[in-house]
């Protein structure tokens, strides 16, 4: 049984859908929002392929198989302050040698927000809305 979905601070701007899971993507392009949205048809497919854990043996990679083939995904750009924000906040640290972008031979990877980062910019999405172009 899926967890109590997520409340986005604004509904998506794909899809209208008003529970999801933020997803800040550092890709080869600059910073991306993605938003997952759980699809119960999804969810009973994976289930139906045989990717159900046996009752005494919860298998955690099969468990997240059929998280990740539970969702629906929308993927955008946002101009927002607070993106923009995070994006310096990344080049600072690149500039200082902390942290490497994703180059060829890596793979975008997700941004991490501090609770207080995500608190910020969930306040900012709130107010301002996700500024999509």
């Amino acid at each position: 049984m899926p967890r109590k979905q997520n409340i986005l601070p604004r509904p998506c701007p794909i899809c209208n859908q008003v529970n999801g899971t933020i997803v800040i993507v550092d890709s080869h392009k600059g910073l991306n929002i993605r938003i997952g949205h759980y699809d119960k048809n999804k969810r009973k497919k994976a289930i139906d392929e045989g990717l159900t854990p046996s009752e005494k043996n919860i298998d955690k990679k099969i468990e997240t198989k059929i998280k990740t083939k539970s969702r629906r995904w929308c993927t955008f750009t946002s101009y927002s302050r607070a993106i923009d924000k995070i994006d310096n906040e990344l080049s600072d640290l690149l500039l200082k040698g902390k942290y490497f972008g994703p180059s060829k031979q890596n793979p975008p990877r997700t941004i991490n927000l501090t609770k207080e980062g995500k608190n910020n910019f969930v306040n900012h999405i709130k107010k301002n809305g996700w500024e999509k172009r």
